[in-house]
């Protein structure tokens, strides 16, 4: 028969053997490689394309949940704040985080990610989002790096308890990306609630680029940096303490400074870099998910984030997610600003358990 002539070499099979070898390691790891993953690499470009696509998705989810009609948020209580407020998760969290952490693990699944919210993640029945962005891949350049030395920061919903009442101007949905424990490259988006709020993403990423009109909102920052006396400063701090920063603002820069009280510490960076503030103070303990993002924004634009010991906020993924220095953001006048504040005697509140 036809069958029994046919005869296959020794290195036909070899081949059919090496050929069946690679579809199966493109099948299993085909995300990997199209995500940017090979040998053990990543390229930072690829990350910073996928994550401006997740936080859209993300928010997407928080907004369909805070204005569905007739439906609940299904908020709980999870613990208190460092100042004893309640501390919510809600629908919105859960459903933007499983957006968010998926979509990355679709993409990169060897990647070390830090979210705000746990759950057993899976990616089954997730899009792997787009890892080529064209206003990325134009400024990135040589940016492959080793996987080990990433981790990624995930707040899948910040400004919780403001988003429980309605406050929704200071809800945002942030994703950053460390390297070597420092921001390189963070993306903040506001969700798009309805006509009151559009939304809108906001990124940046250091020594290569950030999101149109983020330089024009800087350039108002400085041409108001140069009217602003350390004596007549602004300073946003969270609602939830106010007073107490409130008493130390004005005993380090005195009785003018004025004192703007907001949730959501993305949205507080993006006061700073955009000039309405002229700095963010934080005298308690914060988690490193609501911060990263803005440090990297303020890194990439000439801005300043630290402790207020001066320190530099390591964002590595093994180590303890809690800041439990305070800290400091602004454009302008970092040094000066933390050595008043320093020198007034402004006290950091010890982190406490859970916090």
């Amino acid at each position: 028969t036809l069958a029994a002539q046919v005869r296959l070499s020794p290195i036909a099979i070899l081949l059919m053997a090496v050929t069946g070898v690679a579809l199966l390691y493109l099948y299993t790891r085909g995300a990997a490689i199209l995500g940017g993953m090979t040998n053990n690499k990543i390229r930072v470009g690829h990350l910073l394309s996928a994550a401006i696509e997740l936080v859209e998705r993300g928010g997407k989810l928080v907004a369909e949940v805070r204005m569905a009609p007739n439906k609940g948020i299904d908020q709980k209580i999870k613990g208190k704040t460092q100042e004893g407020a309640k501390e919510y998760v809600t629908m919105g969290d859960m459903t933007s985080h499983r957006a968010i952490v998926k979509g990355l693990l679709k993409a990169f699944p060897a990647v070390r990610y830090v979210s705000e919210e746990h759950e057993k993640e899976t990616i089954i029945d997730v899009t792997a989002p787009n890892v080529d962005r064209k206003e990325i891949m134009e400024i990135s350049g040589q940016d492959e790096v080793e996987l080990s030395r990433v981790a990624v920061w995930i707040d899948p919903l910040d400004a919780t308890q403001e988003y429980t009442e309605m406050l929704l101007q200071y809800v945002t949905v942030m994703v950053c990306i460390a390297i070597d424990g420092k921001p390189v490259a963070g993306v903040i988006h506001h969700p798009h609630f309805n006509k009151k709020f559009p939304g809108k993403t906001t990124w940046a990423w250091v020594g290569h680029g950030s999101s149109p009109g983020l330089k024009e909102s800087l350039t108002s920052a400085i041409d108001k940096e140069r009217n602003t006396k350390m004596d007549h400063l602004s300073l946003i701090v969270s609602r939830s303490h106010a007073g107490p920063v409130n008493a130390s603002a004005r005993k380090a820069f005195g009785p003018a400074t004025r004192i703007v009280p907001a949730g959501g510490a993305g949205y507080k960076v993006l006061q700073v870099i955009g000039g309405s503030v002229d700095g963010y103070v934080h005298v308690t303990c914060i988690k490193k998910w609501d911060i990263c993002s803005g440090d990297a924004i303020l890194r990439a634009v000439g801005g300043k984030m630290t402790t207020l010991d001066g320190d530099e906020i390591d964002y590595s993924a093994n180590i303890s997610p809690k800041n439990e220095h305070g800290l400091l953001a602004s454009i302008h006048n970092h040094d000066k600003m933390r050595e008043k504040l320093t020198a007034s005697g402004s006290k950091v509140e010890p982190c406490t358990h859970g916090h």
